[in-house]
């Protein structure tokens, strides 16, 4: 052995005695780095499917990812730094990912004694590092770049919150009577509360209101601009008709909440105090204070202010209560968020947040009811949806019925405007327990200068309206609507229709989706009966029951042969 080669393995003796025994410790630290780097070029999925391997494997990351004789001896050794740093970038990825796929990211930015974009920098930088091992990362890499933007990282951002008064219902949840300017900046929040009433003041623009709201308005409204199921057509629509009205700044998105969702987030952080008005607002007279009645302009901008100041002040267990009432929010539909950005919005969209109108293989059904009644008339009557699906290899035929309970005596002869969605090229065999309304023609629009908004124009061209079943049918983002006037509580609305395809005869499988209107009570129940050669596998789900529709439902029910 050459003199060189002696001191070098003195050295090494040297340093691990010094280090605790650390040279020892450092064959099996190899072995793990190895594994990992094996995993990493060979993984062709995604992070999860990274991760799922990780587990399997049962690398142990936390021993010496932050071992001090290791970060030591590594400041010697480049080779060994290296890997040091691809243990770390892992261990950063499988403790910060799972709260990245959550959202359960956004309450961190609420928290005062720590930096708002601390996790998801550290999940980025550890992504981008094992983008040396694995360029599969690069979508979930390019996700959280554009997070960050949406959070204010690179510039500051601005987003428009929408307040919706479930009360009186709208197709994306209800009236809007207040909104909210967000800033982010660095992951900081700073928000300001404004009535609805301000935008009113300051949207010039004379439109044309959908043919069903000129029943209570001879314009197209700011509180009534949330008219399309679909709530990323309703966003686009608000974000177009604010930068009409000139008000600044310019914004990157739009978030729908429901009063609902303040009143769950006041049940944890307890009543706002208002000492100005001489008010305490808590989850008792949160309706009473917001009410569409009350023309008080100054109480939610005080509110907005109050609470923002609470929850930058929020106890631990309480920051815990909030993580998990978001992520129930959001998949509830009492949150929906849409981004100007496609990259982000799809991301969004990847976790069901964006109140999107979803495709279906198989049937599909969404009940949109809304509430036009002149003046603020609270309308929260539970809407019970019944389908039976009777399934053929050659026809399909569902059998729709729509009821509400009425409450009181005055709610029983409530009329709601119903548009139903079911999948494109559905044929109507009869309808019963609706009715079309002539609406009054006599506002001169074209001699006023009104204006024809075209996304409303396209569907209002497109309306067949059908004088025997008393119902209006038309296309629309890739769904046929059925509209019609009801009186749920006094006569239930019956719909049967066919759909466009039957059942093949080998079919293994039936699907159906049903989505819910945000902030509605809408309890469902569903009977499907199938042909004589076919019987249901075991399930779940309870037929014949009207089961609460907390969120979104996608049902697959197998077949056996008989």
């Amino acid at each position: 052995m050459t003199l060189r080669k002696k001191s070098v393995l003195i050295l090494l003796i040297v340093l691990g005695l010094l280090l605790g025994g650390g040279f020892f410790k450092i064959s099996p630290f190899l072995r793990e780095t190895y594994l990992l780097s094996f995993l990493l070029q060979n993984n062709s999925g995604s992070v999860n499917d990274f991760l799922v391997k990780l587990d399997q494997n049962k690398i142990n990351l936390e021993q010496s990812a932050n071992a001090e004789w290791l970060i030591k001896l590594s400041q010697i050794f480049p080779s060994l730094k290296n890997r040091l740093l691809l243990k770390q970038a892992v261990t950063v990825l499988k403790s910060n990912w799972p709260s990245f796929q959550k959202g359960l990211f956004i309450l961190e930015l609420f928290q005062e004694d720590r930096e708002p974009l601390a996790s998801l920098n550290n999940l980025k930088e550890a992504l981008t590092f094992l983008e040396n091992y694995q360029p599969g990362f690069k979508t979930e890499l390019m996700s959280l770049s554009r997070l960050l933007s949406f959070l204010g990282a690179d510039a500051p951002r601005h987003y428009l919150v929408i307040v919706q008064n479930t009360g009186v219902a709208r197709p994306t949840g209800g009236l809007i009577t207040d909104y909210v300017l967000v800033e982010i900046d660095q992951g900081k929040i700073s928000m300001e509360g404004h009535d609805v009433n301000d935008l009113e003041d300051i949207f010039l623009q004379k439109i044309i209101p959908p043919v069903p709201l000129q029943t209570i308005a001879n314009k197209w409204f700011f509180h009534d601009t949330n008219w399309f199921f679909d709530f990323p057509t309703t966003a686009k629509k608000i974000v177009d008709l604010y930068q009409a009205t000139g008000a600044q700044p310019d914004l990157e998105g739009v978030i729908a909440l429901n009063d609902s969702a303040l009143q769950q987030i006041l049940a944890i952080i307890g009543p706002v105090e208002l000492p100005s008005l001489n008010l305490i607002v808590g989850t008792q007279n949160f309706v009473t204070t917001f009410s569409c009645a009350n023309t008080s302009r100054d109480i939610f901008p005080l509110f907005i202010k109050e609470l923002s100041y609470k929850l930058q002040n929020l106890s631990q267990e309480q920051l815990s209560e909030l993580k998990e009432l978001a992520v129930r929010l959001l998949a509830t539909k009492e949150i929906q968020l849409y981004a100007t950005d496609d990259t982000l919005e799809y991301y969004f969209d990847s976790f069901n947040w964006t109140g999107k109108v979803w495709e279906s293989k198989g049937d599909y059904l969404a009940v949109v009811a809304n509430n036009l009644n002149k003046g603020c008339l609270l309308d929260r009557r539970p809407v019970l949806l019944a389908l039976s699906s009777q399934l053929s290899t050659s026809s399909i035929t569902d059998i729709l019925t729509v009821t509400a309970e009425a409450k009181t005596r005055s709610e029983s002869s409530r009329e709601t405007y119903l548009q139903i969605y079911l999948p494109p090229g559905i044929t109507v065999i009869k309808a019963s327990g609706g009715y079309l309304k002539q609406v009054k023609g006599d506002w001169p629009y074209e001699k006023l200068g009104y204006q024809v908004d075209t996304d409303l124009a396209s569907g209002e061209n497109r309306k067949i309206s059908d004088e025997i079943n008393q119902v209006e049918i038309w296309e629309d983002n890739s769904k046929t609507i059925i509209a019609t006037w009801t009186k749920l509580s006094q006569q239930p609305f019956s719909l049967t229709y066919s759909l466009p395809f039957s059942l093949e005869e080998d079919a293994l499988d039936w699907n159906l989706v049903v989505q819910k209107q945000s902030g509605q009570e809408i309890r469902f129940s569903y009977e499907l009966n199938l042909p004589p050669n076919k019987t249901l596998s075991p399930t779940l789900f309870e037929f014949k029951k009207f089961l609460l529709l907390t969120q979104d439902l996608n049902l697959t029910f197998k077949f056996n042969q008989n």
